[in-house]
């Protein structure tokens, strides 16, 4: 059996692989899509310097997730921010511990390329495998996406925000955190 992790910039990511992982966020999420995917149809926003990483076996993507990136504003000061955008695993493929091992690819990539900070939502019964990967509950500190006109808030669809900082910088925005909302500015409709 062949089995890896692969991870390249979205653009570099190979269309048989892109083709399976849209398949399978389709299906986790089919009310994110306006209908069924196409070729063109990036898998992350192309302004956020996406990367993708799966496991494949035998040349079928088994687990998947896309990293972002963007610039934060909190508090007076900018972070490199990085989130993780459709973390899914094939129903076949879970409980094999796949997922993880994508995960922690996932946060070597983001302090390879910098990341201060890494936030994003999950549903509150998955913070236990996030955790296992090294990021922690938020409390009481929504994330809010969308845009300014219309934002979006983790909070009002029930998701928990969670942290990992990679670097010291990352780490100065924690005693800013408590109750405070942090503003991802991601545009319309858009939360990670």
């Amino acid at each position: 059996m062949s089995q890896h992790i692969f991870f390249s910039p979205e653009v570099d990511f190979p269309l048989p692989f892109k083709r399976q992982a849209l398949a399978l966020t389709y299906a986790e999420w089919p009310t994110a899509f306006s209908g069924p995917p196409n070729d063109d149809e990036p898998l992350n926003a192309p302004e956020r310097e996406p990367h993708c990483i799966a496991w494949i076996e035998n040349g079928e993507v088994l687990s998947y997730t896309g990293v972002q990136f963007i610039t934060l504003s909190h508090d007076g000061k900018q972070y490199r921010a990085a989130g993780i955008s459709g973390m899914l695993t094939a129903p076949q493929a879970r409980h094999r511990g796949l997922g993880l091992k994508v995960l922690r690819k996932a946060a070597q990539l983001m302090q390879s390329q910098a990341a201060d900070i890494s936030v994003f939502t999950c549903d509150p019964p998955l913070a236990v495998f996030y955790a296992a990967g090294g990021w922690e509950v938020l409390g009481n500190t929504p994330l809010i996406g969308g845009s300014r006109e219309r934002p979006m808030r983790s909070d009002d669809f029930g998701k928990l925000s969670l942290i990992r900082c990679f670097t010291d910088h990352g780490e100065s925005i924690r005693p800013n955190l408590d109750g405070q909302a942090i503003w991802l500015d991601l545009g319309e409709r858009q939360l990670w």
